[in-house]
């Protein structure tokens, strides 16, 4: 099958042609008959950048990739840039996917702490797997959530040092930029007949041209963006979704904010009806239904609710989507059969 075929058309249903089909052996007798077009495949993702590869896409060739380095004693050298793509797209929604793979090898582990995120709220990531340890009955997952609990922290302490670097290099600009207005003004005044100046007077002309330049810069943008001018910050942890033959389940540990539960899209005109359940343990939660910034239909559904979400629509894309300020263990089920 073509590459950019499979991926446009792909979930996890049909992973029939990448997953580790093993015959049982190891190494040199090792046989996976699907290595073939996962690796034509992922060759292929990576000349495009992974640019507009589902998520779910990405989690499956890290767990059948993992399976193999754990049973060939070897790893796909790429491997890093699959877990570190995947986390940047798609944030922790396959978190728990990822720490698993990488307790599979040392090979997945060293590979998994090799990959560079730099989307993600690590300290957030860090206390919840904290929290999942504490309630976790399961000893082999208690040693995952420390490995993940280590990896995270390396993951910080990488973007810790890059952050440093950066605020150096500015630091360092800024000095070299308020030399270099500093010998402009003097060389302006000059021209103009003024052969001394002190610094405390340069020192002015430079903190004006500033606050113009700032000033200049505020009016573009009020012109341009008007009222719209609002950053948005939405932060989830701990996400796991499926959608398995239209069963939509997502849970959520800790949402900031909004988050897209599914993108549904209809054909043809007329009222539509989707069964749903919701739990939620802390928190006001909305369930809504958007089409072109317009809410079709909403509902509270802290702390529990369940019913049908109906509206009347037309042909095109609509996004249901939670909404809240901060909520803690959200569930929600969808019907979409």
């Amino acid at each position: 099958m073509n590459p950019n075929e499979f991926i446009e058309t792909y979930n996890s249903n049909r992973n029939e042609l990448i997953y580790f089909k093993w015959n049982g052996k190891h190494a040199n007798e090792l046989v996976d008959e699907n290595i073939h077009f996962r690796r034509e495949l992922l060759k292929y993702i990576e000349s495009i950048d992974f640019n507009h590869i589902p998520g779910e896409l990405l989690r499956d060739l890290i767990i059948a990739e993992s399976q193999y380095a754990k049973e060939s004693w070897g790893i796909y050298r790429h491997y890093y840039l699959i877990v570190e793509n995947l986390l940047n797209q798609t944030g922790d929604l396959y978190l728990v996917d990822v720490i698993i793979a990488a307790s599979f090898s040392f090979d997945t582990y060293c590979s998994t702490v090799a990959a560079n995120p730099t989307e993600l709220d690590f300290d957030a990531i860090i206390v919840e797997m904290k929290s999942r340890k504490e309630v976790s009955q399961d000893e082999v997952m208690r040693k995952t959530f420390d490995m993940g609990i280590d990896i995270f922290t390396s993951y910080k302490s990488k973007q810790s040092k890059v952050d440093e670097v950066a605020d150096t290099i500015t630091s360092n600009t800024k000095i070299s930029t308020f030399l270099k207005i500093k010998k402009i003004s003097k060389s302006i005044l000059k021209a103009k007949g003024v052969n001394k100046v002190s610094n405390k007077k340069i020192k002015w002309i430079i903190i004006s041209f500033a606050f113009f330049i700032i000033a200049v810069i505020a009016v573009k943008l009020i012109m341009a963006f008007g009222g719209d001018m609002v950053v948005s910050h939405n932060v989830s942890t701990f996400t796991s979704k499926s959608n398995v033959n239209g069963n939509v389940n997502l849970t959520i540990g800790t949402l900031k904010g909004t988050y897209k539960v599914h993108e549904y899209t209809i054909k043809t005109a007329g009222k539509v009806s989707i069964p749903y359940e919701s739990t939620v343990e802390s928190g006001n939660v909305t369930l809504q239904v958007v089409n072109k910034n317009l809410v079709q239909w909403e509902k509270v559904i802290s702390p529990s609710s369940s019913g049908l979400i109906e509206f009347n629509g037309v042909s095109g894309s609509y996004s249901i989507q939670l909404v809240t300020e901060e909520a803690k263990k959200i569930s929600v089920k969808l019907n979409l059969k």
